[in-house]
């Protein structure tokens, strides 16, 4: 194989490292966000479990 032809195919495999390496970059700023999501849905779920309770009993005033 000419030397040439090595040297591509080495560029094109150092381009594709680098290509996997920023994807799971991204992929693990993704996960944290979605992480986050689904941290505040728990939130939420639990903040309208929250709000739903007082309806059946009158708290004393």
């Amino acid at each position: 194989m000419p030397f040439e032809k090595i040297a591509q195919l080495g560029s094109e495999l150092g381009k594709s490292q680098l290509y996997m390496e920023q994807m799971q970059g991204q992929l693990k700023q993704l996960q944290e966000e979605n992480e986050k999501l689904r941290e505040r849905l728990q939130q939420m779920m639990q903040e309208k479990q929250q709000l739903q309770k007082p309806a059946g009993i009158k708290p004393a005033s």
